[in-house]
């Protein structure tokens, strides 16, 4: 640091008291204005850690809003030996308290026979439709029962 001193600067004084007055009150000042730029250096900190913080959210909030699907949302984990929940469409089931009438259309018997090996189709399952009559009183359902040859890939319903 070059200790010429500036052509603006007002000469110093030659009395050590008044030197020594002048020291005392620079180094104070000095010291207020180290603890000040403490201050100022954790200030700064904590505003940086907040904008980090805060970018991330804006990135994730961009991310759901424009990213592509796959990416929009990270699903939650599920437990170990769970099943991978299915999300149900359709009609919610009809309430358990109605009466049920249900009418069975089954394969005719000319139908049973697979017309690739010959052999009588097994039942192998049933699909039962729901209707509600008017007033809601009972609930009348159409089965049916679904063969299936174990050569053939098809399956043979009776049509209601």
């Amino acid at each position: 640091m070059d200790a010429t001193p500036l052509p603006d600067d007002p000469p110093l004084p030659t009395d050590v008291p008044t030197l020594h007055g002048m020291v005392r009150h620079l180094t104070a000042r000095n010291r207020f204005l180290e603890g000040r730029v403490v201050e100022l250096e954790a200030t700064v900190a904590r505003l940086e850690a907040t904008v980090a913080e805060l970018q991330g959210k804006l990135d994730a909030l961009l991310k759901h809003r424009f990213g592509r699907r796959s990416e929009r949302r990270t699903p939650t984990p599920r437990p170990p030996g769970t099943p991978p929940r299915r999300d149900e469409h359709g009609r919610s089931p009809l309430p358990a308290h109605l009466e049920r009438r249900v009418d069975l259309h089954d394969l005719p018997d000319a139908d049973r026979p697979c017309p690739h090996c010959g052999t009588v189709r097994p039942c192998i399952g049933e699909r039962v439709t729901e209707q509600c009559t008017h007033p809601v009183k009972t609930v009348c359902g159409f089965g049916s029962d679904e063969h299936a040859s174990v050569q053939a890939t098809t399956v043979v319903a009776a049509v209601a």
